[in-house]
């Protein structure tokens, strides 16, 4: 059961849940990257965190330690 369906007053039609899919405001330009973003589809353990690094350096030729940025998400699996 969703968040939204648990508590049906926090829908909203500006929820990104309701707006999946639509096409993008047109106030905003399209830009380009100064460098490459890479990204782990998902993560499930150390090991799997390990791999993605071991993968960007040697994409990226490089032997220095990354900074990373990573979002938590949790999916309820039914």
């Amino acid at each position: 059961m969703s968040l939204e369906e648990r508590f049906p007053e926090l829908l909203s039609k500006s929820s990104p849940t309701q707006r999946v899919g639509s096409k993008p405001l047109s106030g905003f330009k399209k830009i380009s990257h100064g460098s490459q973003m890479l990204s782990l589809d998902n993560a499930f353990s150390i090991k799997d965190l390990e791999d993605f690094d071991k993968r960007v350096k040697e994409r990226l030729a490089i032997e220095e330690e990354l900074n990373i940025v990573a979002n938590l998400s949790w999916m309820e699996w039914q």
